[in-house]
């Protein structure tokens, strides 16, 4: 008898250990990106306690370090006509580094050890491990590049693709954000991101939420989880994807898209009346309200719209259809004629206009992101360029407590596949082209850039 009670008792014990072993190899196992759900790092933390928020930063009063790295911002209201309000950063740590002799590089290897070590801290052996030529691929193959000072900054050279008038929206002077033209969609638990935007006060208008945007781009160092995410070309493919129809676009579509939508209805109309002058406007153009954020007055024959003004717009429907079918094909580009004779590639898209019935929906519909894989970027001078934006539908301050670093190496972009559940691509309307499979991430393999096999012509020929 008190063999079995023994023998009962250490089965128990038994039972106790594996289980407290099974929870602390979920909760404290940091090399495993898909067992913990959400990693801190000692800056975040700090930045946490505090009450702020991450945000690239850009050091512009200390000359003796020129540098971008992590900042802690201070949570507020967005004000336009006053400047962020920093606590504190990494920079002051690394300049106490290098003060102290810690951060002393003797070569291009210990540079960019060094370098990847400060962006990546989770993975600091496997650099030590890597040879200078493997650790010089790594570094080139990058989208994000931070500056850390000329002593311990890398000195490979990279190879930028985008030109330096065609930078992206609010990104700090001296970082490098240069996606890769033929990027992909990620279907994975975490994506590497970066932002660079005013973080609001916790407590504000819910109305007033869009959704979070982020740059996707390897070589940030924070990753944010993507959930179920939504992948499209555009805002405009996106709509179309959430069964909205063309009219109902058109009533959040900004100015670019208005423009280019009386333009092309002004061509039709001149082809319809040389084949008939005697063609009736009544019978081909079309009235309808739209909204216009630029416009202070609101027409008395339409009513606002989700908060903003409208105002009435003709158009040809078909103009309208052939707009939007070349969007939802991945056409985020336009050619245009300037004033001085010049071609340039312009804006064509949504705007944002319609930022917050996108977000809305999309919630509304079970996403936690949209991946936007060739969303325009506009442009004061020069060409427009296309980019890949990550919609997180969090409000921004708390989207930026999930930012974390992982390690690289634990390969967070491959995909843990339910061989029963559909890829979330293909819940969708079958009569909607969705995103050509080539564009979406091989699930078998880690993402590589500048892999141009899979570029798609995103630009609409001048007409």
């Amino acid at each position: 008898m008190l063999y079995i009670l023994i023998l009962k008792c250490l089965i128990i014990i038994s039972v106790l250990l594996l289980l407290i072993i099974i929870f602390k190899e979920i909760v404290f196992n940091t090399n495993d990106t898909h067992k913990v759900p959400q990693i801190d790092f000692e800056f975040k933390k700090k930045c946490r306690e505090k009450g702020g928020v991450l945000r690239a930063f850009e050091n512009e009063t200390d000359p003796t370090f020129d540098g971008v790295l992590l900042g802690c911002e201070k949570r507020g209201e967005y004000d336009p006509n006053n400047p962020e309000d920093y606590l504190f950063s990494e920079i002051e740590e690394v300049k106490e580094n290098i003060k102290n002799g810690e951060y002393n590089p003797k070569n291009e290897k210990e540079r960019l050890i060094l370098y990847f070590k400060i962006i990546y801290p989770l993975s600091k052996n496997e650099w030590e491990n890597m040879s200078l030529k493997d650790l010089e691929n790594y570094y080139q193959d990058l989208e994000f590049y931070y500056r850390l000072p000329p002593k311990i900054n890398p000195k490979t050279k990279v190879k930028i693709h985008r030109s330096t008038q065609n930078t992206f929206y609010r990104m700090p002077e001296g970082i490098i954000l240069d996606q890769d033209t033929a990027r992909k969609g990620i279907q994975s638990k975490f994506i590497e991101v970066t932002r660079y935007g005013p973080s609001y006060a916790l407590l504000r208008d819910p109305t007033l939420f869009n959704g979070t945007y982020y740059y996707p781009a390897k070589g940030s160092g924070l990753y944010l989880p993507l959930g179920n995410s939504l992948i499209a070309y555009n805002k405009t493919h996106a709509l179309k994807k959430l069964d909205m129809i063309n009219k109902d676009i058109l009533k959040v579509a900004g100015r670019d898209f208005q423009y280019f939508l009386n333009k092309d209805s002004t061509t039709l109309w001149n082809e319809i009346t040389n084949k008939d002058p005697y063609a009736k406007r009544e019978d081909h153009w079309v009235e309808q309200c739209s909204v216009n954020k630029h416009d202070n007055t609101q027409d008395n024959d339409c009513s606002p719209f989700m908060g903003s003004n409208t105002q009435k717009i003709y158009y040809i429907p078909q103009a309208l259809d052939t707009i939007i079918e070349e969007m939802t094909k991945g056409k985020s580009l336009r050619v245009v004629t300037n004033d001085k004779g010049e071609k340039l590639n312009k804006y064509y898209g949504l705007g944002d206009t319609g930022d917050k019935i996108i977000a809305q929906i999309a919630i509304e519909r079970g996403y936690d992101t949209i991946q936007f894989l060739r969303e325009a970027q506009m442009s004061l001078k020069g060409d427009a360029v296309v980019g890949n934006e990550l919609l997180h539908l969090i409000e921004p301050s708390y989207s930026q407590s999930y930012l974390t670093r992982l390690s690289p190496f634990d390969r967070p972009y491959i995909q843990q596949r339910d061989p029963i559940k559909p890829l979330v691509n293909y819940l969708l309307d079958n009569t909607i082209d969705g995103v050509s499979i080539k564009i979406l991430e091989d699930p078998t393999s880690v993402f590589d850039p500048y892999d141009n096999k899979n570029i798609i012509d995103v630009v609409v020929k001048e007409r």
